[in-house]
């Protein structure tokens, strides 16, 4: 149960520490972008409950794709097609981007404690 805490505070903090940066917050809007744009177009043409376009969309994005919902018309397969594309490299973006951002933050860390070890050893 403790190391569950312990996962939930490390968590938590992370995400304070990527919604601070300004590049990874501009991301966060063009996820919700792109999921909403894909929610509207799957629910608008293919005619689906919003919550199963939405359901579809975040599925995809997310590489699962279970194969309950597929596109019906051509249109919508050339779309969805574009709309993975986009997608996954936007996940790639926030992958990259949480991992540069952690990386600076345990860098700044190690020098900080670097210096004030030396400050301490003089």
């Amino acid at each position: 149960m403790l190391g569950l805490l312990f996962l939930v505070i490390l968590f938590g903090r992370t995400m304070w520490l990527l919604l601070t940066d300004p590049t990874f917050r501009s991301m966060v809007f063009a996820g919700a972008f792109i999921l909403a744009c894909g929610t509207s177009f799957y629910t608008l043409i293919e005619g689906w409950p919003v919550i199963d376009a939405l359901y579809f969309s975040v599925a995809s994005l997310t590489t699962v794709g279970y194969g309950d919902f597929t596109p019906s018309s051509t249109g919508s397969k050339i779309f969805t097609i574009a709309y993975l594309l986009s997608g996954v490299a936007l996940l790639m973006g926030f992958i990259n981007a949480a991992a540069a951002l952690r990386h600076e933050h345990f860098m700044e860390r190690r020098q900080e404690r670097t210096s004030t070890e030396g400050d301490s050893a003089s």
